[in-house]
């Protein structure tokens, strides 16, 4: 603690904003990762077994909100938002 107290006594107020920003950002990246990582699970089991999502209580309140009429555009949903995730 007591080096970096030193650190932060050597930056400039300009290198201590960025020296926050740069600490939010890598959170924020953290998270995205975890994220990411998440996704892939329920993914493979949507590929795998359509039919169930259904069995999941919280399916009926998503269901009308994202105009799901079937399994298959349920699959196309999670296809976009899992490929925006792992290739951006």
């Amino acid at each position: 603690m007591k080096d970096f107290s030193k650190f932060w006594d050597l930056l400039s107020n300009k290198n201590k904003s960025y020296f926050l920003l740069l600490v939010f950002l890598t959170f924020i990246l953290a998270l995205l990762e975890v994220m990411s990582i998440a996704i892939v699970i329920p993914f493979v089991t949507l590929l795998l077994d359509p039919e169930s999502f259904n069995s999941y209580k919280y399916s009926y309140f998503l269901n009308p909100l994202l105009g799901l009429g079937s399994s298959k555009d349920l699959i196309l949903y999670m296809s976009i938002i899992f490929f925006f995730t792992f290739f951006n």
